[in-house]
């Protein structure tokens, strides 16, 4: 006998005395009736029923498992957005303080700094141009925290990064323009990706970059990398002449790890978004002739300028 069979004869419910099963209609009349009829003898609402629920399934070992691990991944999401909220007001914070700031000390560039800073693109040149030396570096800090626009703020960025990236490095050392807790280097390459430079490169690529009296791990920690080996090997020799102390690290990267590309220099400069793992290059009996080579070229490229 079927559980709507049982049902019906409990309930007394009319079905046909010959048929042996009842038809579908009669079985959902049938079964939300016992429902309504369970509910009100027992006198539990639908808020109740539902809470009831609940308890029982915390009640297991599986239920609270469950519980457990979504209040886990709940807390963790609710850090998240608070750390970014919190983040974000810091940003803008500092972005209202370092434009009255900068506006103090180029009276004379207040017009340009407004326009450069809405994202005018002629005058964020003429701004980088006209700004000392010393304050590219805090022009950049005050374009990235208020969200200048492009393409002006891709044309702060790459006339302080091309010419004046030591202040920048500099400037962000400042505890007084940088949130707590904030990795400096980290930062830079945040406000090089918020450029959102384009670049022609495509596929696998092997990088290079040129350091002196740094460990393998210091060297490979840097910002600036790039796609010639020569151009490597002269700036490990740059600041170091005793070959002892040069290094020159590889690192096989992809092109959707490069933020920023430049050749102006013929330098091939390249900027990653993020860390790379990198080894010694195989080859160091050739670093000296490969940063004679690029020596060469720079002072062809000289004579013809």
């Amino acid at each position: 006998m079927s559980l709507c069979h049982r049902w019906s004869c409990r309930l007394g419910a009319a079905i046909p005395l010959g048929s042996r099963k009842p038809s579908s209609k009669q079985q959902l009349s049938l079964c939300n009736y016992v429902i309504l009829r369970e509910v009100r003898n027992d006198k539990e609402t639908k808020h109740d029923y539902r809470n009831r629920q609940r308890l029982r399934a915390y009640s297991t070992p599986t239920g609270r498992l469950v519980f457990q691990i979504c209040g886990v991944f709940a807390e963790f999401e609710r850090s998240m957005s608070r750390q970014r909220i919190s983040a974000d007001i810091s940003l803008a914070k500092l972005g209202n303080a370092l434009r009255p700031w900068l506006a103090q000390r180029l009276p004379h560039c207040r017009p340009l700094l407004e326009r450069a800073l809405a994202g005018d693109k002629d005058a964020a040149g003429e701004l980088c141009l006209e700004a000392p030396n010393g304050l590219r570096g805090s022009l950049v800090l005050a374009a990235y925290y208020s969200g200048t626009p492009n393409p002006g703020y891709q044309e702060i960025i790459r006339s302080v990064w091309n010419h004046d990236h030591r202040v920048l490095m500099k400037t962000v050392q400042n505890r007084e323009f940088i949130p707590r807790g904030v990795n400096r280097r980290e930062l830079v390459r945040c406000m090089i990706a918020a450029a959102q430079f384009e670049h022609p490169l495509s596929g696998s690529l092997r990088a290079f970059r040129g350091a002196s009296g740094v460990t393998l791990r210091k060297a490979a920690n840097g910002l600036s990398w790039t796609l010639s080996r020569d151009v490597a090997c002269w700036f490990a020799r740059r600041f170091a002449p005793e070959s002892s102390r040069w290094i020159v690290v590889v690192a096989d990267i992809d092109a959707s790890d490069v933020i920023f590309w430049d050749d102006d220099r013929l330098e091939q400069e390249i900027v990653l978004k993020r860390r790379v793992r990198a080894s010694i290059d195989a080859n160091p009996g050739t670093w000296a002739l490969a940063a004679d080579r690029h020596e060469n070229r720079k002072q062809e490229g000289r004579l013809i300028c």
